[in-house]
């Protein structure tokens, strides 16, 4: 009889069965939790470039009350100073926009952009990484 007992004590009881189970799925539920915080926290970090966007416009306008439009294409701007003939060039590449020469990024994630005159304003195009769209102008002054 002693053997037959033993046998029976083996093994979980169902309020044991249940506790574990109950304690598993708690920490499987903290773990959802925390990861999904995390992944609301990555997309509003990285899926917005609103500020990125009003940044850039404020910089560009600072540099063409310095500089005068000189030429524009679709993928570069051509400014200069004529005080001293300095030039600036504003292009895309390497998903950045930047100034050279030297290298001086304004941009970053930009899958492309465009550029067109209009009297005297600037209109940009642009398109981030992430498929984002934004479209502004500046004013400017044109080379004489």
């Amino acid at each position: 009889m002693h053997g037959k007992q033993s046998i029976m004590n083996k093994g979980f009881t169902l309020i044991e069965l249940l506790m574990s189970l109950l304690i598993v799925s708690m920490i499987m539920h903290l773990m959802y939790l925390s990861v999904s915080n995390y992944q609301q926290i990555y997309n509003i970090h990285h899926s917005s470039h609103d500020i990125d966007w009003q940044q850039f416009l404020i910089m560009l306008e600072k540099e063409l009350e310095q500089y005068e439009v000189w030429d524009v294409d679709e993928n570069s701007l051509y400014l200069i100073k004529n005080s001293d003939q300095k030039h600036l060039i504003l292009k895309h590449q390497n998903h950045q926009i930047y100034l050279t020469p030297g290298y001086h990024p304004l941009l970053f994630e930009v899958a492309s952009w465009q550029l067109h005159t209009w009297d005297d304003f600037l209109f940009i195009e642009l398109i981030f990484d992430n498929g984002e769209y934004f479209y502004g102008y500046v004013k400017f002054t044109g080379a004489s």
